[in-house]
């Protein structure tokens, strides 16, 4: 089964507890589930635009065959640039994520991360059937606040579990870890089960999720899929 979204801007943010909608016709034909992080851990080249200088690094080129991972330091800030030339085409099934940063290091409590991919182009549409790991595009997780700031086409295929854009914030000592996403266009697709084009989850006891997306999501959910949404915001208290 396909949906589109008609290209349009829209918002969505959830704020200790209460959930607002702007232009809601967006998420029509959609199941807002809650979807899992149960997946095997991906095998990617780590450093691959090469070391964290003051938790700062800039992409340039392509195309990352092998996609582009960064795990910031304890209680380090890290920021990811992609610039608007950079192209992410995976070719390695046990990927997962095209691109991954991630602030969750042994539990121990870490400062922002931050993924920044305005013009960049993410494919990772190979091997939308597998079953090793779940396919992802950009994501950037944390025991702290995840952002993640995006522009230029991502297409994803996955059997279930599939996000364009995931921002995960998780209570890992700091209650107001909060997650948010910016994404300015064209668009996402993606294919999948239980899967988003855009995902905001904010794990944490005073945390916020907020989407602010314009473009088009267009998404087809895998055979004997159950559901799939355009956005979702996630709000848990921990």
């Amino acid at each position: 089964m396909k949906r589109n979204f008609q290209r349009q801007r829209f918002l969505v943010g959830i704020s200790r507890g209460s959930v607002k909608y702007r232009s809601l016709r967006v998420l029509a034909g959609f199941s807002m589930v809650a979807l899992s992080f149960g997946a095997a851990q991906p095998v990617q080249a780590a450093n691959e635009c090469g070391p964290l200088v003051s938790g700062f690094v800039t992409c340039a080129g392509g195309p990352y065959l092998s996609g582009i991972s960064y795990l910031a330091p304890a209680g380090q800030a890290v920021n990811v640039t992609l610039n608007s030339n950079v192209t992410v085409t995976t070719n390695n099934e046990n990927i997962g994520n095209a691109v991954n940063v991630s602030g969750i290091n042994s539990g121990v409590s870490s400062s922002p991360v931050v993924l920044n991919a305005n013009g960049a182009t993410i494919t990772n549409t190979g091997f939308p059937n597998s079953s090793l790991v779940h396919q992802q595009g950009l994501v950037a997780s944390a025991y702290g606040d995840a952002t993640v700031s995006a522009s230029g086409k991502i297409d994803v295929a996955g059997q279930i579990d599939t996000y364009g854009i995931l921002a995960s914030a998780i209570n890992g000592g700091n209650p107001n870890a909060s997650a948010s996403v910016t994404y300015t266009g064209p668009g996402i697709t993606i294919s999948g089960s239980q899967s988003a084009g855009i995902f905001a989850v904010a794990d944490a006891l005073k945390g916020n999720a907020s989407i602010d997306a314009l473009g088009n999501i267009t998404g087809t959910v895998s055979a004997g899929g159950s559901s799939l949404a355009g956005l979702v915001c996630k709000f848990e208290h921990r």
